[in-house]
């Protein structure tokens, strides 16, 4: 699935994917703050969710965990990375052609396409 994903797009760029997305996407989308992994100085920032005992939970440690449980983001970040799928912020030209590389359609069912983690209807 996603962890597939992300373990193959780290691998075409020859480094861990959490390093990809830290030190590449992310500053390059001007996204300054999400993370793969929350640094401890931003944890009080990190909104988790609870179990039925009201305890903290987090994301599980394990194979292709980074790859699979995705970015954790805020609400002014999140906003950015919309815009430049939307092509309303200036990105790099290999950023905005990465981007818009994940709006193509791959599978069709009915009035659905599935894109690269995008869907249309």
């Amino acid at each position: 699935g996603i962890g597939m994903l992300g373990m193959i797009a780290a691998k075409s760029l020859d480094q861990p994917f959490t390093q990809a997305m830290e030190q590449g996407m992310l500053p390059a989308l001007g996204m300054r703050h999400t993370y793969v992994q929350v640094p401890a100085a931003q944890m009080a920032n990190y909104a988790q969710g609870y179990n039925k005992d009201d305890k903290p939970v987090r994301v599980n440690p394990g194979p292709l965990d980074a790859e699979s449980y995705g970015i954790k983001s805020n609400a002014r970040d999140l906003i950015r990375y919309l815009d430049a799928n939307l092509q309303q912020v200036k990105v790099a030209q290999p950023w905005r052609e990465a981007l818009t590389a994940t709006h193509v359609g791959y599978y069709k069912a009915g009035a659905f396409t599935q894109d690269l983690m995008w869907e249309n209807y």
